[in-house]
């Protein structure tokens, strides 16, 4: 993706989607992963969070998984929750809380280099 990126050849699918499907995909792929490590995967959807939106599942999915797998990865005891809420029309705040060991200060500042 980022080779495409940087070649201007990358492109997002737009479409309208039920973002409990998407998001329950997810998880429901990485339980299994979980459970072998003896973690808990938990997700919690706000009830104010609406069903459908338009934008790119693809990558929500994504971006999931690999927050979500790390997760799985550096926790070692207690288990991972994925919380979902909107505090205001669209808008959705996604939270992923683990039980880990965390990030060094200089960790937390270079996740986004890159992108920035």
């Amino acid at each position: 993706d980022s080779a495409k990126l940087d070649k201007g050849k990358f492109q997002l699918e737009y479409r309208d989607f039920y973002l409990v499907e998407e998001v329950d995909s997810v998880v429901s792929t990485l339980w299994l992963q979980a459970q072998r490590k003896g973690l808990h995967l938990e997700l919690q959807i706000d009830e104010d969070v609406q069903r459908y939106y338009h934008g790119v599942p693809d990558r929500l999915r994504q971006v999931l998984t690999n927050i979500i797998g790390n997760a799985i990865k550096f926790t070692e005891h207690g288990g991972i929750t994925v919380i979902i809420n909107s505090p205001e029309p669209d808008l959705l705040y996604f939270a992923i809380v683990d039980t880990g060991m965390g990030m060094t200060e200089a960790q937390l500042h270079s996740v986004f280099e890159a992108f920035a």
